[in-house]
């Protein structure tokens, strides 16, 4: 499901804070008490010192993580879908880490919202792969390295406002009949034997 409702990841810089902002779903982040080398890429110096970092999907209250440098990770309880999309949109740069062959819906919503969005590569699911669904999707190996680069070149990228809305626009089924299209149902058929 696209992340704005409106398709219109243009619309949201008029609302925007003054500050850019990365987002961190809680789910894939979960930070370590301390920090660790997870937190890496504060530590590289990716993100400018006004930037303002967020997560989202705490099953509790509103908590905050100390990540060194003067960073923050504020993490938000898990929401409804409209203030989840409004969200998503409220940010520049996003991180969700997959280990798993699927491209998953997450990093799909970040882009969908014009987010530039770091993901993890997994066996098919390649940087190439990934780019040809959005432009917006920065897939990488994953271990602290590529992440890092991976932050930079998203960094790097947020002030190319067209190519993000351009890359809004995902190659992605947003309805059941283009994901369950007669086509995939008699693949889907013939693979189980139910000709």
């Amino acid at each position: 499901r696209p992340a704005r409702s409106d398709g219109r990841p243009e619309a949201r810089t008029a609302s925007r804070t003054a500050r850019p902002c990365a987002l961190i779903p809680f789910q894939y982040c979960r930070p370590a008490p301390t920090p660790s080398r997870r937190h890496g890429w504060f530590a590289a110096g990716v993100f400018p010192e006004d930037w303002v970092i967020a997560g989202i999907g705490s099953t509790g209250e509103t908590r905050q993580v100390d990540l060194g440098r003067g960073f923050r990770l504020e993490v938000q309880p898990r929401t409804g879908q409209d203030a989840y999309a409004n969200f998503l949109a409220g940010n520049d740069v996003g991180m969700a880490l997959m280990d798993a062959p699927h491209p998953s819906l997450v990093p799909i919503e970040m882009a969908s919202a014009g987010m530039l969005t770091v993901t993890t590569t997994y066996e098919g699911r390649t940087r190439e792969a990934m780019a040809a669904i959005s432009s917006n999707l920065i897939a990488v190996a994953p271990d602290v390295d590529s992440l890092v680069a991976g932050l930079a070149e998203a960094v790097g990228r947020v002030g190319l406002a067209a190519e993000r809305v351009a890359g809004a626009r995902v190659d992605w089924s947003r309805d059941w009949q283009s994901a369950f299209s007669d086509e995939v149902l008699a693949l889907a058929c013939s693979a189980l034997s139910f000709e």
